[in-house]
């Protein structure tokens, strides 16, 4: 049986069908470097998503397609990335028959579906830039974008699903997908590497271009009639408009930069599994640290893009901070106790409006049971000599709150 090729997630080095691939040092490595992407992915990738949800001037063609790239990016590091972690260790196949079918097609899914909702982004931006006034894609198109890419994302990786095969031979089991050929295994890998890489990142890099080109032009043209445009009355409008969109044009360039750079080591080591002249040296190297690596570079893109959201998007960037301060507000709420003995910050402010009352617990007691009117409370508080003295004044809600404190 040959090893797993395209979305190589379960192949093994042959001879070598149990214990650990690498060495002690490595595996920590990788532990560490898994680790802190998974915990930026589940992180990250959801805060984007209540972002978008939470503020109703995110909720644009643009944003809901982010929203869409961030739930595929949670699917591929949240959950695909601690079965390949394990799988990148350990040799052999330790999810069984199940996880062996669902887990490569699961991973190009959430790959396929990412890279063409980007090709989807781009097409807004170049609608946005190209035909600024008449170029905006409808919440029904948006949705129906979203909804072909994932069935596309589908119909793209069922042949992985259909040809992965478990065999448990002799306690060794293993996973990998059984071809007739070797030739209808390269032509389906070579297809995906079309599919999935080539012509959609062909298709981002030309939309990009022309859009680039135009926003130039008009930056060039604004800056040359700078004078003339500044008398006009309605001048902050298309200026804002264009530095909007040279904003997000930014962001986008560096967001698909980031994925073809990340996305690549992974499909050259697919390619050289399956069209490389197989031998051992070869599949010791691929497989206990190429791959590891590989697929390291490929989740830690489903982190990143938060990270860029925030450093070049203002809007993300307030977004971010406000629901971090609304998680710190929650927080207090949920214990909002006044320390009268001055122990907390907060609680020395109510203390200096407060009028510190020492009672017996059965005053306390009573006080509780018997409220009295704003008009008519009577304070008893017993002096020093053991005598009480009586206080008309009305408690505030100051007092009270210190008083049930106490």
């Amino acid at each position: 049986m040959e090893p797993n090729s395209s979305f190589p997630l379960n192949g093994t080095i042959p001879d070598r069908l149990s214990g650990w691939k690498q060495p002690l040092y490595v595996q920590c490595l990788l532990i560490i470097g898994y680790g802190a992407v998974f915990l930026l992915n589940i992180v990250g990738n959801p805060l984007v998503c209540l972002v978008v949800v939470k503020n109703k001037n995110m909720r644009n063609v643009t944003n809901f397609f982010i929203v869409n790239v961030a739930v595929s990016d949670f699917f591929v590091g949240g959950i695909c990335m601690p079965f390949t972690l394990v799988n990148n260790l350990k040799a052999g196949w330790v999810f069984g028959e199940v996880m062996c079918t669902l887990l490569p097609m699961m991973m190009g899914m959430a790959v396929v579906g990412s890279v063409y909702t980007l090709v989807a982004i781009a097409v807004d931006r170049y609608l946005a830039v190209m035909k600024p006034t008449d170029g905006k894609l409808s919440s029904k198109a948006t949705s129906a974008i979203i909804a072909t890419i994932w069935v596309l994302a589908c119909v793209v990786m069922v042949p992985s699903a259909v040809k992965a095969r478990y065999k448990d031979e002799d306690g060794h089991p293993t996973c990998s997908e059984t071809w007739p050929s070797l030739e209808s295994k390269q032509a389906y890998s070579m297809s995906l590497f079309v599919i999935c890489y080539v012509v959609p990142l062909s298709a981002i890099t030309g939309l990009y271009l022309r859009a680039g080109i135009r926003l130039h032009t008009r930056s060039a043209r604004r800056n040359r009639s700078a004078e003339r445009i500044a008398q006009l009355p309605n001048r902050s409008q298309p200026d804002n408009r264009l530095s909007n969109n040279v904003r997000i044009f930014r962001m986008m360039v560096a967001v698909v930069a980031l994925f073809a750079s990340l996305h690549l080591p992974l499909w050259v080591a697919t390619l050289l599994n399956d069209f490389a002249t197989p031998t051992r040296e070869l599949f010791e190297v691929l497989y206990t640290y190429v791959y590891p690596v590989a697929h390291w570079l490929t989740y830690a893109n489903s982190c990143v893009n938060p990270i860029l959201y925030a450093f070049l998007n203002r809007n993300f960037r307030q977004g971010f901070l406000k629901a971090f301060v609304s998680a710190k507000k929650s927080r207090r709420v949920e214990n909002p106790r006044v320390d009268c003995n001055g122990k907390d910050g907060h609680a020395k402010q109510d203390r200096a409006r407060c009028r510190l009352t020492i009672e017996t617990p059965y005053d306390s007691r009573l006080r509780r049971t018997t409220p009295a009117t704003p008009a008519t409370a009577v304070d008893e508080v017993p002096n020093i000599g053991g005598a009480t003295t009586r206080s008309s004044t009305p408690p505030s809600a100051a007092e009270n709150k210190c008083v049930a404190q106490i």
